[in-house]
C-alpha cells in the first residue's frame, strides 16, 4: 500500500489523529498507524477540522506572535474558509526557545509537540519541534494585514505593525536574527522592499534604532542595524531573550 508522504506529514503537522487521516488519504487506519509507528511518532489529538471557539488574544501574547510572525512562524488555513491556526517549527538545538514559546503561548491554546524524522539519504534521526495553536477566529485581523491576498505571501503592513513593540523585535531576533561584524543582522529574504521599508520606519520612529536595507546577493535583503544602536538595541531587547540565544547579543 502506497501513502501521500506530503499529504500525510500536513495533516500530521495539523495534529489530526489516526482516524482523520486515514479517512482523509482513504487509506486502512492499521497502516496509518503501522506507518506512524515506524517513524517514531506519535498520534495526534484532533478528531476533526471542525473549527475551535475563539479565544480572546491578551496584549503580551499579542505583541509575541508579531514578532516570530515576521520570523520562523506561520499562520495557516489548513481549508478554504477556515480560521487560520498558528504553527511554528524548530530543531533540536532550539529546545529551550520553543519551550519558551509554548509556556508564553498556553494561555491561547497552544499545543506543544516532539517529533523524530528518519532521514532515508544518511538514516539518520532528527528531532523536530513543534509549537502550534487550535484555529481561532481571532487571529484573522493578524492574517489580513500579514499576507497578501493575491500571492498569499507575507508583507509587512503599517496596519499589521501597530502592536509590534520591543517584546516582537526581540522574538524577530530571536526567530530570525544573528549577530555579525559588531552588530545585529535580521533576515527578511522573504519580504519586499516596502515591507523591509515599514518595519525600518516603525523600528526608527519607536525603538529609535537605524537598521538599513543590506544586498546580500540579486534581489536578497537583510537589515543591518546600525553599529553605532547595537548597544541600545542589545539593552531593550536583552529581558526577553532566552538563556540558550544570548550569544546572538554578543554574550
Amino acid at each position: 500500500m502506497i501513502i501521500d508522504e506530503e499529504t500525510f506529514k500536513e495533516l500530521y503537522k495539523l495534529d489530526f489523529n489516526d482516524n482523520y487521516i486515514s479517512r482523509k488519504l482513504n487509506i486502512d487506519v492499521e497502516y496509518i498507524k503501522e506507518y506512524r509507528r515506524i517513524n517514531g511518532l506519535i498520534e495526534g489529538k484532533r478528531e476533526s477540522a471542525q473549527e475551535n471557539p475563539s479565544i480572546k488574544i491578551p496584549q503580551e501574547q499579542l505583541e509575541i506572535l508579531c514578532g516570530t510572525l515576521l520570523g520562523d512562524s506561520s499562520l495557516q488555513k489548513h481549508r478554504e474558509g477556515s480560521n487560520p491556526m498558528f504553527t511554528t517549527y524548530h530543531g533540536e538545538s532550539q529546545r529551550e526557545y520553543m519551550q519558551h514559546l509554548f509556556d508564553k503561548l498556553e494561555p491561547i491554546g497552544a499545543k506543544y509537540k516532539e517529533y523524530t524524522r528518519l532521514d532515508k539519504r544518511n538514516m539518520t534521526e532528527h528531532i523536530t519541534i513543534a509549537v502550534t495553536t487550535p484555529c481561532n477566529p481571532e487571529f484573522q485581523s493578524l492574517y489580513d494585514t500579514l499576507y497578501d491576498p493575491i500571492s498569499n505571501k507575507k508583507i509587512i503592513t503599517k496596519k499589521f505593525l501597530e502592536n509590534f513593540t520591543i517584546k516582537s523585535l526581540a522574538y524577530l531576533y530571536m526567530d530570525d536574527g544573528y549577530y555579525c561584524r559588531n552588530t545585529a543582522f535580521i533576515s527578511t529574504d522573504c519580504f519586499d522592499e516596502e515591507s523591509r521599508q515599514n518595519l525600518i520606519d516603525h523600528c526608527q520612529s519607536n525603538f529609535d534604532l537605524l537598521f538599513r536595507h543590506d544586498k546580500r546577493k540579486e534581489n536578497s535583503y537583510r537589515l543591518r542595524l546600525t553599529s553605532y544602536d547595537f548597544k541600545l538595541f542589545r539593552y531593550l531587547i536583552d529581558p526577553y531573550v532566552v538563556d540558550s540565544l544570548k550569544y546572538k547579543l554578543n554574550k
